[in-house]
This record gives C-alpha cells, structure tokens and sequence, in this order.
C-alpha cells in the first residue's frame, strides 16, 4: 500500500493541481474514511508560471506558514500527452516543463504523481454535486463512459468497468487533436482561415475549432464578409484581442457572437458524438471544461441534441446516450484524489 494510505481512517492532507493552458488551479483535499473534502483552493494564470518546480515550492511554503499543513502526496493534473510512467512533461500550450525528480528534490515530497488532467476529471466526476442532465436519459449500470471539454485545448478521456475492482478504471486519450472533418463549404472556408492564421498546411484539429481559440476563430471568420454591423459590444470584443470571455458575454445580445456560438455549439455536438459513438458510452458522456461550464445555457437549448443525435446509422444508439455537464470547476482537483486512491488500491 502506498504511503498516506496506510491508516486510512487517519485524516491526511494531498495536495492536488490542475495545471491547464489559462489557470493552473491548486487545493488542498482532506482525505478520511473515503471521504474528500476541498480545503483550500488556490489559482494562477498559468501563462505567468516561469519555473513551475519553484512555483510549487512557494506554495508549499505558504500552506506551511499559514496552515501548518505539510504533505506527504502530490497529484498534479497536466494538458498534455503522458505514456506510461513518463517522468517529465511540457504541457500543451505553455512553456515550461514538468520534471519529477526535480519537483520531488525542491519539494521533499517523494510521491509525486503526474497525471493527465482528464484522467483527473474521470477519476472526479462522481465526487462533485453540481452535474446538470442534458438529455435526462438513465445511465446503463457497468456502461462505458466518455468525457469531453473545451477550454484553452480540448481534453477528452474515458472510463470502463473492473468487475474484478469493483470501479470504473479510467483511460488518457489525445482525440483532442484528431483532424477536424469538414462537411460543407462554411467549414471548408473555415478550415483555411484558421490554417491561414496558424501558417500551417496540414489539416486542423478538433482543437482548433472547439476551444477557446477556437472560439475567436469562428467569431472573426463570421467578421469577414461584413454582414454584421458594429456595434458597442463588437468594438469591445475587437480592442480585447478578440477574446473568448467576451465573445461569450455577448452571446445573447450580439447577433455575430449569437451565430459564432451557434456554429460553435455545432461543433460541440458533433465531436461529442463522434466521442460517443467510438466509447458506446451507454454509461454516459459526460461534458466538462470552463467554456461549458460558463454556459450552461447552450447546452439547455435542444439544438445540441439534435445535432448530436443527427446520424445516418446510430442515431437510435445516440438518444439513448446519457449525456451529463459537470458545472464545477473543481472536479479535476477531486479526481487528483480519487486518483491516488485507485492507486493505493492497486486499481491502477
């Protein structure tokens, strides 16, 4: 059994992070008798973190004076790509890297567990309240699960079922980044701005249509035949550098940021989809990620399901597909726990 699990009706302290391409988001879980409680939760841009082996260290420090917690656990949730027991990583979209042997040297801290961050939310769903039914369709017992979300990059993961472990045992996937399949002429358009403002000639990704990049990208691409008239909000959305919270704050008053969620939430459906049908996740699929979260109410709108459901062959399969969005933010850092847990099971 691992160390920190070795009494487990002792009440320790595991330090968690969620190191995504905006924030890099840490908390302090209280860990007894199997329950999981968020102590503490700390947040910072992640574009700010030079030396994140340094940033680590400051906030240990910090909880140290402030709390007289000191720990022994360190699950850190990375967007990137991991493959076995990979010892350091760069994660997508940041610059600077992740090194074990280096965060356990400056930290003193020996288990230290990098993780990719949608394993995290596999491992965290089920820990968190404020989970939202898109479709209200009962989940099949022991059914495959699948989880998607947008938010600077797009993460995606899934679960199956251990008849030996009693527990839903989670998988990394990098479908994120498979090539975006246009369908008609506004996608095929869309496909070369974005090729055109990334300089690049290979096809585009999921990613690059379903994130927040993606996002400015519809919105700006939408800006281009001038069918749309300046107004207040435009103008603000322009001077930001086009930013996605704003495209977002106005999507219900702007009629360019209203059509760029529209092809947005197209998307959406048909990527979820897509991750459904590969998983037949009859257990459910479950939509995660900050743009979702934030906007719950495009998911309420029934155009989603119908789009997700729109298939030649499976649609029957696909209204049968639980379809779920998690609106806490913090499931990541709860499925940091849960991870180690299934680790000191011997599950993983």
């Amino acid at each position: 059994m691992l160390q920190g699990m070795e009494d487990a009706k002792k009440l320790f302290h595991i330090l968690v992070a969620d190191i995504g391409g905006t924030n890099a988001n840490f908390g302090i879980i209280d860990l007894m008798q199997g329950e999981y409680k968020l102590l503490e939760y700390y947040k910072q841009p992640s574009q700010e973190i030079v030396n994140f082996s340094k940033t680590l260290q400051d906030l240990i420090e910090k909880i140290a004076a402030e709390r007289h917690i000191r720990f022994s656990v360190i699950v850190i949730g990375v967007a990137g790509f991991l493959c076995g027991k990979q010892h350091s990583i760069k994660p997508t979209n940041l610059p600077f890297t992740l090194n074990k042997s280096d965060l356990m040297r400056v930290t003193g801290v020996s288990e230290i567990f990098i993780i990719n961050d949608f394993i995290s939310v596999a491992c965290g769903y089920h820990l968190v309240e404020n989970t939202f039914s898109i479709n209200q369709i009962p989940i099949k017992q022991h059914g495959q699960k699948a989880f998607i979300g947008a938010g600077t990059g797009l993460g995606q993961s899934y679960a199956v079922w251990s008849n030996t472990f009693k527990e839903y045992i989670p998988m990394a996937s990098e479908g994120g980044h498979t090539d975006f399949a246009p369908r008609d002429s506004f996608d095929h358009e869309l496909v070369s701005f974005i090729q055109e403002k990334e300089i690049m000639t290979l096809p585009i990704s999921w990613e690059n249509v379903l994130s927040g990049k993606g996002l400015r990208y519809i919105y700006e691409f939408l800006g281009q035949n001038n069918r749309y008239r300046a107004t207040e909000m435009s103008r603000e959305i322009d001077q930001s550098g086009f930013k996605p919270d704003y495209i977002s704050r106005y999507s219900e008053y702007d009629e360019r940021c209203k059509q760029a969620f529209r092809y947005y939430l197209t998307y959406y459906a048909r990527y979820a989809q897509q991750v459904a049908l590969q998983a037949v996740a009859c257990g459910g699929l479950y939509i995660a990620g900050g743009i979702a979260a934030k906007n719950k109410k495009m998911f309420q709108d029934n155009y989603f399901l119908i789009q997700f459901t729109n298939h030649t062959k499976h649609k029957t399969l696909l209204e049968k597909i639980p379809v779920f969005l998690i609106q806490d933010y913090q499931v990541s850092l709860y499925g940091g726990a849960y991870y180690y847990t299934l680790l000191s099971r011997g599950v993983l």
